[in-house]
């Protein structure tokens, strides 16, 4: 944060000297909630993408290791609710107390401290290594951490749910859905603890499917849909469908459609009849095509266009319009990959009812949804959030954007290792390489903030 300076010195100093502080060595004692989250996100990558690593070049070259849990098991629990429930919540406690405070005490609305919070947070990290310890040793172990970060996120969704029912505002929307994403993300963890403990694959699995689209899918898009408007405030005129309440409505019953149709799908050993498989492909088709209006209605070639207008009457470069212009890309590149998600999985869904359940694009669609819809909008959300916080214009710099490029990269080599089986460690090793880069690199940045 900037502090106030009597001797005339630029704000955010002390001395001639800035105060700095990395997202990772954000004190719990000093910062907000959602910093603390981040902190703990950035923590979770730095352990987890070693371990994906590893096991995968073990798998690849015939390294015998012990294994609880299956490798696909593993690796699908580890993406989903290893890291994702520190994303969502760091993105949730951003926005959740602004949203839901009274108007007159928004100015001095900062977020919650992160000591009222410290508790969940500290339940959700230190449930990560003893999940990724007993997926070798014993699934007892894996379950037991997995209870204990679902435990945490569902202290915090509880907490958003108290400032929810304690807020006065009219538009609640958007809050409603969050906090709904936040349950479904904390429930599906739990169930997937006990299908560790009852031996059961299939359940733990769909429980993951269920809580990509239906939890961290849900809470991002409903966020981004609402922060969107702020976004573009700088580059773009204001859009009638910004707030439209059927725009959401229509994305999020998408979401939860897909979430259901891709735990049934998991459950029933990735097969659907050919009616059901041909409606989903419909409703699919049709969501995508929505997307892609409105990535062209909200300004999707204005913010990807060059920046040759981003300057004053002198001539000289604004930073703060081209800035904003970069990150409402970094947005639309959420919802292009949200479009990209849904047309694989019409398309796997109409392979799956013309080959009679016997072809289908297997993870692609739900990589393409967590490498590319999910973290460039973790990306967006978090980059604007940490201007917020450090008191600087809401907008990303080249830096930021040239990050936002590398995890695209990983994101479309997750999902060409999908389609692709016979280069899939190549494509995957890759894919965790750049989203792995650009993770860290991003949390080792905030020291410049």
């Amino acid at each position: 944060m900037y502090q106030p300076q009597p001797a005339g010195l630029p704000s955010g100093t002390i001395g001639g000297r800035r105060q700095r502080s990395s997202v990772f060595f954000a004190p719990l004692w000093r910062a907000s909630a959602a910093q603390a989250a981040w902190a703990f996100a950035a923590w979770a990558v730095a352990l987890l993408v070693p371990w994906w690593a590893a096991t995968t070049l073990a798998q690849a070259y015939g390294v015998e290791l012990r294994w609880a849990v299956s490798p696909g098991l593993s690796w699908a629990l580890m993406a989903v609710f290893g890291l994702l429930p520190l994303v969502v919540s760091a993105v949730a406690l951003a926005v959740l107390p602004r949203w839901l405070q009274p108007s007159v005490d928004l100015v001095r609305t900062t977020g919650l401290p992160a000591r009222a919070l410290a508790t969940p947070l500290y339940l959700m990290f230190a449930g990560l290594p003893l999940a990724l310890v007993g997926l070798h040793l014993h699934t007892a172990l894996a379950a037991l951490g997995l209870a204990l970060g679902a435990a945490g996120l569902a202290l915090v969704a509880g907490r958003s749910m108290v400032l929810m029912l304690e807020s006065s505002g009219r538009d609640r929307d958007h809050a409603r859905l969050a906090v709904l994403g936040l349950a479904v993300l904390a429930a599906a963890q739990w169930v997937a603890a006990l299908a560790l403990v009852l031996h059961v694959p299939l359940v733990a699995q769909a429980a993951a499917a269920l809580a990509l689209w239906g939890g961290a899918a849900l809470v991002l898009t409903t966020v981004a849909l609402r922060q969107m408007p702020r976004f573009a405030a700088d580059v773009l005129p204001a859009q009638a469908a910004w707030h439209s309440r059927a725009l959401l409505a229509a994305l999020s019953l998408v979401l939860m459609l897909e979430a259901v149709l891709s735990a049934a799908q998991t459950l029933s050993g990735g097969t659907l009849g050919a009616a059901p498989a041909m409606v989903a492909a419909a409703v699919e088709g049709a969501a995508s095509l929505m997307l892609c209006w409105l990535a062209l209605r909200w300004g999707l070639r204005a913010s990807l266009a060059r920046r040759t207008e981003a300057r004053n009457d002198a001539g000289e470069p604004v930073w703060a319009r081209a800035g904003s212009q970069r990150l409402l890309a970094m947005g639309h590149a959420g919802f292009a990959w949200a479009a990209a998600a849904l047309g694989l999985q019409a398309v796997s869904h109409l392979t799956l009812a013309l080959s009679e359940g016997q072809l289908s694009l297997g993870a692609a669609p739900a990589l393409a949804l967590g490498l590319g819809t999910v973290a460039s909008l973790s990306l967006a959300l978090c980059t604007r959030e940490a201007a917020r916080s450090a008191g600087q214009p809401l907008c990303s710099s080249r830096w930021d954007g040239l990050l936002a490029c590398v995890l695209q990269a990983g994101a479309l080599f997750g999902v060409l290792a999908a389609l692709f089986p016979a280069q899939a460690t190549a494509l995957g090793l890759l894919a965790l390489q750049f989203c792995g880069l650009a993770a860290l690199t991003w949390a080792l940045r905030q020291r410049r903030r």
